[in-house]
């Protein structure tokens, strides 16, 4: 048995800017489709979304994400409308192009179970562009059990990456109590292969991230 996944940066509603929010959101409806379409015809089990954009001034709802304008809730609606149920998990870290709600979304085919989010940067402040909020989840896979996914997105290495990846770890490892049998750290890490902080990934991995 396979697990397939899907990582993608949403890149806050700038494919396609303009003065008019709604005119913004409006015009990445057929990003909404393409996306949509995509995890359909592919049947992705899991998909974790980086950089989900929000009106600012829409009403934050309860759990966060099921406004109108969430690029997240947008796909994962669209997906249900078509009879295929996805569970969704969103929090957000700050405001971004000063109109936005910017965050992470995990969904999943699958339960989830435990839901969290949080801040892995120094500061927390909403107004600043370079706080990190993470969203973490238990998927409780029919063949496998509870698989605990983290999706990030870290700074650069040079504006803070290494002690939000060590706060991320930590995070996790907080999180094993819950009987957890493996455990995926996806998203966007700003760490291109070859550089310091992709190594500094690569040589600080697990050497048993998931049992048999």
């Amino acid at each position: 048995m396979e697990l397939s996944l899907l990582t993608l940066n949403l890149h806050t509603y700038e494919q396609h800017p303009r003065h008019c929010s709604f005119d913004t959101m409006h015009q990445h409806e057929r990003e909404v489709q393409i996306i949509a379409e995509a995890i359909a015809h592919l049947k992705i089990d899991v998909i974790c979304f980086q950089e989900v954009g929000e009106y600012m001034h829409d009403p934050i709802t309860h759990p966060y994400g099921e406004s109108p304008s969430n690029m997240a809730f947008r796909i994962c609606r669209r997906l249900r409308q078509w009879g295929l149920w996805y569970h969704i998990h969103q929090d957000w870290s700050h405001i971004g192009f000063n109109r936005w709600r910017e965050g992470t979304a995990i969904m999943s085919r699958y339960p989830m179970h435990h839901n969290f989010s949080a801040y892995v940067s120094v500061d927390h402040r909403k107004d600043n562009y370079m706080s990190r909020n993470i969203t973490v989840s238990c998927i409780d896979v029919p063949w496998f059990g509870l698989l605990h996914v983290a999706n990030v997105h870290l700074s650069w290495a040079h504006h803070g990456f290494y002690e939000e990846y060590d706060n991320l770890r930590k995070l996790i490892h907080s999180r094993l109590h819950f009987g957890v049998r493996g455990d995926l750290m996806v998203g966007d890490f700003n760490a291109p292969a070859g550089e310091y902080a992709y190594n500094h990934i690569a040589g600080n991995m697990e050497p048993k991230s998931c049992k048999p």
